[in-house]
């Protein structure tokens, strides 16, 4: 959303262009951490009971989840910060 935010604009041709930008931005992401699935990056299928117990009980949501959403934000912010603002 928010390279969307960024990026979007109301050109038909600006639409590729975010679509573009947001498949290099979460191709990285995948190369550093091999998915961007949920399931697959904190180890628990949370759709289902049980891996939603599981993954509580391996404390995933607290070891894994704010790592990855802080080195999301902070690159996020060197993407936003290279010069291509609005």
């Amino acid at each position: 959303m928010v390279l969307g935010l960024q990026y979007g604009e109301d050109r038909p041709e600006a639409k590729e262009e975010i679509y573009r930008i947001t498949r290099g931005f979460m191709e990285q992401f995948r190369q550093r951490h091999g998915s961007v699935l949920c399931q697959e990056l904190i180890g628990h299928d949370i759709s289902t009971p049980e891996g939603l117990r599981a993954a509580r009980d391996a404390n995933a949501f607290a070891s894994v989840c704010p790592m990855l959403v802080d080195e999301t934000a902070k690159a996020l912010v060197r993407q936003l910060g290279d010069g291509h603002r609005r």
